[in-house]
Order: C-alpha cells, then sequence, then structure tokens
C-alpha cells in the first residue's frame, strides 16, 4: 500500500504533467526526468513541491511546441535552457528544463555565465554542473530509477552530509556556500570537511551577491529548519558572517530562543542575529537583504528593544517613550521575541495601561492656557502629565491639573470653567449692546438667536475650532441667520428699514457643521433644520417671499472671525 506522502506526491506529478503530455515528449526522443530538490526530499521522506523536471534528447524550441496543445507555455528562462509550464485547467506553473553545462565568465556575480545547451549534452553532464550531489540526483519517471552520479548523492543523504560536486563551485556562484549552510540547517546534516574548507576559503566572495539572493536564503533558513540556530553557527565558524553582518556576534544571540520562534517572525530572527548594531541595524538590514521598510523597521525595533529591555520592563513611562516611534509590525515582532522569552509581551502591557499617549490625558492644552502655561511650556507640561499618569496609574483631571499646578508653581484654580465664563462675557455684552430677541431689517433681514440658542452654538464652535486651529470663531455678538437678503429683499428693503418684528415662535435647531470654500474663503456654517418653518415666517412678515432660494444658516467660523469674510452662499 502506498504511503500518503507518496500519494500525494504522484498526484501533483501526473497533475503537472499528464500521460498524454509525457508521450508527446516521448515521441519526439525526449526522455523525462524528475531532478533536484523534489528528488532529494522525497528520499528524506518529505513531500516537496519543487517540481523540477528535466527533457533528454529535446530542443528546447521543439520542446515548447509539443507543449503548447497542453497548456500554457513561458519561455522566460530561455537562455538557461528552462520553460515554465502550466497545464490546461491549472494554475501552477511547473519548470521544465533541458540538460546544460555553465562555465563562468570573467564577469562577477550569478548572471556572469556562458551556458551551453543542445541535444549532445547528457543528463550525466547536466547532474555534474549543479552544486551539490544531494541536489544532483534523478529519478527515471517511468521507471522510478534514481540515478546518482557518480554513486556520491544516496550516500551522502545517508551520511548526512553536504557535499560540493566541484572544488570550483563556489567560485563559480558565491551563492551556493550559503546554501550549504541553509541546507545544514534544514536537514541537521553537517558539511562534508573539504566543502567545509573551500567555503573558508571562498567567504570573501559571497559579498558579491546580491541583497535579494541573501534574503531568500535567510528565509529558507529560518522557516524550513527545525534548528536554525545551526545555520547561524555555521555561518560564524565558516566565516561567512563577516561579509553578511559583520557586527554581529555570536555570544550575543540566543540561539536557544531563536530554534523556539514562530515561523512566521522572520524580522524577529534578523533582529535576535542583529544585536550588536543598536541604531544602524535597520539600515544596514534593508541594505543587505533589501527588506521591505515595514520589515526593516521590525528588526529595527526588536533590536532597540533587546538594547533597552532592562530599563524599559522596569519603567512603563519610558516604554511608552520607546513605543512613540515603534509600529504595529515592530510591536509584533518584539512580541514574538518577548514570547519565547517567556516574558510578558507589549501587545498585554499596552492593554493593561490606561494611558499610552497625551491623546489619552484628561487634560488638554485649553486646560495649560487657562493656567497661564504659554508656548514649548505646554507640550512639557503635557509630557509630565503623560508622565505622572503612566507612573501614578492615575489619570484624573483635577489630580493631574493639580500635579502641574505644582510642578510649575500655580496655587489657585481658575476663578471659572471655560463655559461659565463665556456666559459671563455674553451677558456682558448683551447688557452693553442692549441686543433684543427679536428679527431686525438692516441691509439684509437678521434673526439673532436667542441666548439658549448662542450657547449650543457656542459649544459646538468650540470643539470645531480645537480641531481646526487655523479657523476663527465669529464672535457671539456677530452670529445671525440672514432671512433675506437677495436682489429682490433689496427691491423692498427700504420699506422695512429700522422695523423691528416679533421672534419666531419656535426655537431653532441646527445641523451639524459643514465646511464650505469659495472664491479663496472658507468657512464653517450650520444649517438650520426647520427650513420650511422658516420660509413660512419670512412669508407671513413679509407678505411675500423676497429669497427664495435662500437657505437658512449661521456662520460660526471663518479665516478672520469677521462676519463679511465667510462664504456668501451655502
Amino acid at each position: 500500500m502506498k504511503s500518503f506522502k507518496r500519494h500525494l506526491y504522484e498526484s501533483y506529478l501526473a497533475t503537472a504533467l499528464s500521460a498524454d503530455v509525457r508521450d508527446a515528449i516521448k515521441r519526439k526522443g525526449g526522455k523525462i526526468y524528475q531532478i533536484g530538490g523534489a528528488v532529494r526530499d522525497e528520499i528524506l521522506g518529505k513531500v516537496s513541491k519543487d517540481l523540477d523536471l528535466l527533457v533528454v534528447g529535446v530542443e528546447l524550441d521543439e520542446l515548447s511546441r509539443v507543449l503548447k496543445p497542453f497548456g500554457k507555455v513561458n519561455l522566460v528562462g530561455k537562455a538557461f535552457g528552462i520553460l515554465k509550464f502550466v497545464p490546461e485547467g491549472e494554475t501552477e506553473e511547473v519548470d521544465i528544463s533541458i540538460p546544460r553545462v555553465d562555465s563562468k565568465s570573467t564577469g562577477k556575480g550569478h548572471k556572469d555565465f556562458e551556458v551551453k545547451l543542445g541535444k549532445g549534452i547528457t543528463l550525466q553532464q547536466d547532474q555534474l554542473r549543479r552544486d551539490f550531489y544531494i541536489n544532483a540526483l534523478a529519478k527515471d519517471i517511468d521507471t522510478g530509477e534514481v540515478i546518482d552520479v557518480e554513486r556520491k548523492g544516496m550516500t551522502d543523504i545517508k551520511n548526512k552530509e553536504i557535499r560540493m560536486i566541484s572544488p570550483v563551485a563556489f567560485e563559480e556562484d558565491p551563492l551556493r556556500m550559503l546554501r550549504a549552510v541553509q541546507f545544514a540547517a534544514r536537514f541537521g546534516f553537517k558539511i562534508e570537511s573539504e566543502t567545509f574548507k573551500e567555503i573558508k576559503k571562498n567567504a570573501r566572495s559571497i559579498s558579491t551577491v546580491s541583497a535579494e539572493r541573501f534574503q531568500e536564503e535567510f528565509r529558507k533558513m529560518f522557516t524550513k529548519a527545525e534548528k536554525p540556530s545551526i545555520g547561524i553557527k555555521l555561518l560564524f565558524v565558516t566565516g561567512l558572517i563577516d561579509h553578511i553582518l559583520p557586527q554581529s556576534n555570536l555570544r550575543h544571540i540566543d540561539l536557544a530562543s531563536i530554534d523556539k520562534l514562530d515561523k512566521k517572525a522572520f524580522p524577529t530572527f534578523i533582529g535576535m542575529m542583529m544585536s550588536g548594531y543598536g541604531s544602524s541595524a535597520g539600515t544596514e538590514v534593508a541594505s543587505k537583504m533589501r527588506l521591505s521598510k515595514a520589515d526593516s523597521d521590525a528588526v529595527q525595533a526588536v533590536v532597540s528593544y533587546m538594547t533597552k529591555s532592562p530599563f524599559l520592563e522596569k519603567d512603563d513611562f519610558k516604554l511608552v517613550q520607546f513605543m512613540k516611534d515603534v509600529s504595529n509590525k515592530g510591536i509584533q515582532s518584539i512580541d514574538a521575541y518577548l514570547s519565547v522569552k517567556k516574558r510578558p509581551t507589549l501587545s498585554s502591557k499596552l492593554k493593561r495601561m490606561k494611558v499610552t499617549s497625551v491623546r489619552d490625558l484628561s487634560v488638554g492644552g485649553r486646560d495649560l492656557m487657562k493656567l497661564g502655561i504659554r508656548g514649548k511650556q505646554v507640550g512639557d507640561a503635557l509630557q509630565y502629565a503623560l508622565e505622572f499618569a503612566v507612573r501614578s496609574g492615575r489619570n484624573n483631571k483635577s489630580e493631574l491639573m493639580n500635579a502641574i499646578k505644582e510642578k510649575y508653581g500655580m496655587k489657585e484654580e481658575p476663578a471659572f470653567s471655560e463655559e461659565e465664563w463665556g456666559d459671563i462675557l455674553f451677558a456682558k455684552e448683551l447688557a452693553i449692546r442692549k441686543v433684543t430677541e427679536q428679527v431686525e431689517a438692516e441691509s439684509i433681514l437678521k434673526y439673532y438667536p436667542s441666548p439658549r440658542e448662542v450657547k449650543y452654538i457656542r459649544s459646538v464652535r468650540y470643539k470645531l475650532i480645537k480641531k481646526n486651529p487655523d479657523m476663527k470663531p465669529i464672535g457671539d455678538d456677530k452670529l445671525h441667520v440672514t432671512l433675506a437678503g437677495g436682489p429682490g429683499w433689496k427691491k423692498i428693503s427700504s420699506e422695512f428699514k429700522g422695523v423691528k418684528f416679533d421672534n419666531p415662535d419656535f426655537q431653532l435647531e441646527f445641523e451639524e457643521p459643514k465646511k464650505v470654500e469659495s472664491s479663496g474663503k472658507v468657512s464653517w456654517y450650520m444649517k438650520v433644520k426647520q427650513q420650511r418653518q422658516l420660509k413660512d415666517y419670512v412669508t407671513d412678515l413679509l407678505q411675500k417671499d423676497p429669497d427664495p432660494k435662500r437657505v437658512f444658516h449661521v456662520s460660526i467660523a471663518n479665516k478672520t472671525g469677521k462676519v463679511g469674510d465667510s462664504v456668501a452662499n451655502v
């Protein structure tokens, strides 16, 4: 009976390359092999989706023509004898190649290769151009026979060794040295002695590898290895780390904790390897591995936290200050580190704390200005209030105000609250101006809101100005609702000049404030809810409606605070 893993693999192979496709290739004289990592993994008892197929005896263009009736063919890797095939009705692509031999040119880097392709290149030649014997195994998909070049691949798997095929393997492609480390960590293998010597000898050349390839191998080492610590140790003993992350220090790396990390915590893994970098960690890793900005910042957060943790874990206020510049991903990465260290996570600490920023305080800048605090001192006082609230665990407004007064040598509370003081001033204005609750015919027909209505408008306006400090409030004495003011009103206004009418017999209600812009002017207004009632009221007063398109509203703020600088029409 077939094992479940074996069944999965054969199903995957049958999907990727149907019997009809195989027959078509064979009719052209092709022989199909599975090669590389998938063969290695099958022998190790692992299921692999790295299904690399090699077709011997057919030119690449001919192979492309054979495959086209059965699916989509992409010749993106034509120069290296590789095409990508997506069988009809499927979504995943399969790499299919023809044999090749490589030789490194005089240039530097993986791309500088001379590649030879063609029918005349044998399976064995193709196997011998690969990196390690465990990756050079081929399997006849018809017979199931494993072809072990020089009979070393199966031996190395049995002995759990990584062995280079050629002494020039690392000169041809320096990344192979890092792959050796990655495979050793991934499979729990050791690096064969001669191979190890060649890696040490050529370690310096690893610096020529591109950042993207670095990142890929480090991700594989972390996500696929049960113990990434094996790979980290090898990076140090081979000298590779000196040319990748030169400031890393093995003595400062908690290898046991790294092995326990969640496999999604890649930034945490890199951060724990970079404990010696301090403030330069994020920049360095972004350059060395081309990490995203989010991942680089998360790495920096982990390194910074590890450096400062003795202080941060004892002082909640220092922790709050530290958190100001840490992203959500940074918090998650630090949490992953703290979890394996069996220490409380940042997320749990933040959830427990009642105050973590100035925005959470029960006092604000206006409260401090009422005490006479001005300018930069406002910010300093808020920071002091934050420190007091965090360390004491108390965020009561009166306590915070008293703490600030004590800090700045203040002894008395203001006599009135802002709302109470506003009421006093308004009453004073009414007494001086003798404003009545009447509708007055001036250049326009105005309704002056009642004290009760003004009080409501003022409370709305206060909140608005707080959120929009660039706007200026229109004074209480200037608040009005224009009942008529268009050309129609101008024709009859002389008939009513100086006349004062009785107020409407209902209390005005207002909608939420809205912003309007026109001709460089910006203002906020509140629309009256009783549009129909006011319309009927005006018509009754004047025995006509001189301004039929009027939308009744009150302007409450603009850029200057002057009534004439409000937008005329809404």
